[in-house]
């Protein structure tokens, strides 16, 4: 039985982020429960996961598994309060499969369109399963496909011009709250140095912030982005402590730490607080002496794309379709190329044994070799007219 590729997935699409955080994979997870499916499940061939503040999903491909008993031994693996099926989508056609890697690469699922952030995480993702082995050759195949069509569209394409990232989005929404005017006042911290809090801090220099500050548990790290970046480091110890109340805007993106700001803020200040985490890393009782906005308040605030975007998006869907049928196509003649094996090794193994019947030994290796000559035109013609539908 040929393979077939197939994916779960649970996003902003189809569920809240309260819903969302209970299915977040951090590091130790991915590599924990991609052990535990395959071992669960031996036809499964290859499996990744990707994970980021918008969705967590899982493509693999098997022989017989279903994406549906993928998607409920994820729910009992990941033992939350949430227990609704309803929240994922699946598929269990190669067709949809690849198409909607292909569209989650490129940003065109993303809460923001064209996020820049997303095609990082899904080569982080894959950049895992190549290093457990898990790549398989249907997935393997597609990632190139992901790839090009990426390049493809930054090189031919408006749809990647301007800030399209869910961190940027975050600091035009602090803008939009504190009022451009007066950024040059106020004092901004950046809870974490992953990559979102990278992405954050990337872009401190489009705005106008009087002082920019950056923590992490791992002091190294905030030390070299506040050298790199031109921001001042800040002790951790004071926001485990909660001693936050001197900034008038805080952006949250630590990874796999649930509430880690868990009281209000004592502040003279009007503060923002952006909680760009999966899990939350800040509880919503700081909202109640703060403005408290999470990843899916960012993306409801702002405008989804800019003109030359828009514009762009018939001509992103032609990449990404003309690279669709492109692997389709190698997925077809894949299948072809195995029946055309399987029959050139059945009728050579037929004449074989019908020449040591029937044919002198003298003349059994010239018709073997003419037998050899027909099979391998016949199986060249077939895959000239081998078509995939």
């Amino acid at each position: 039985m040929l393979h077939v590729l197939r994916y779960i997935g649970i996003s902003h699409q189809t569920a809240s982020v309260s819903e969302r955080e209970s299915y977040a994979i951090n590091d130790t997870l991915r590599s924990t429960l991609s052990r535990a499916i395959t071992a669960a499940y031996s036809d499964i061939k290859g499996l990744v996961l990707i994970s980021t503040c918008n969705r967590t999903e899982i493509y693999f491909e098997s022989q017989y598994t279903k994406a549906a008993v993928v998607r409920d031994f994820f729910i009992r693996s990941a033992g939350s309060g949430y227990n609704d099926r309803k929240l994922f989508d699946l598929s269990d056609e190669t067709h949809k499969t690849a198409n909607r890697l292909l569209q989650v690469s490129n940003g065109l699922q993303s809460a923001v369109m064209g996020d820049k952030q997303i095609i990082s995480q899904v080569k982080e993702a894959y950049q895992f399963c190549l290093a457990h082995n898990q790549q398989g050759s249907l997935l393997e195949r597609l990632f190139q496909a992901v790839f090009k069509s990426h390049k493809r569209i930054a090189n031919e394409s408006h749809y990647r011009r301007g800030s399209t990232s869910t961190a940027y989005r975050s600091l035009k929404l602090i803008e939009k709250v504190l009022g451009k005017s007066s950024l040059s006042d106020k004092r901004i911290l950046i809870v974490g140095a992953g990559e979102i809090a990278r992405d954050v801090v990337s872009y401190l220099g489009k705005f106008s912030f009087g002082a920019a500050y950056i923590t992490n548990r791992t002091a190294d790290k905030a030390i070299n982005l506040a050298n790199k970046y031109g921001l001042f480091p800040y002790d951790w110890n004071l926001v485990e402590a909660g001693e936050l109340g001197s900034f008038d805007a805080i952006i949250t993106a630590v990874s796999n730490r649930q509430h880690l700001l868990n009281q209000p803020i004592v502040s003279p200040l009007n503060q923002v607080v952006v909680d760009l985490g999966l899990p939350m890393n800040v509880h919503p009782v700081v909202g109640t002496s703060a403005t408290l906005y999470n990843v899916d308040d960012v993306t409801r605030q702002v405008s989804q794309s800019d003109q030359l975007q828009a514009a762009a998006l018939n001509q992103v869907q032609e990449i990404i379709e003309e690279e669709l049928n492109l692997f389709l196509e190698w997925v077809g003649k894949g299948r072809v190329r195995k029946i055309i094996r399987k029959f050139k090794e059945e009728a050579e193994q037929t004449v074989v044994v019908s020449l040591k019947q029937h044919v002198g030994n003298d003349r059994q290796q010239a018709v073997i070799r003419a037998v050899r000559k027909m099979t391998r035109r016949q199986a060249a013609f077939l895959m000239s007219q081998a078509q995939f539908f």
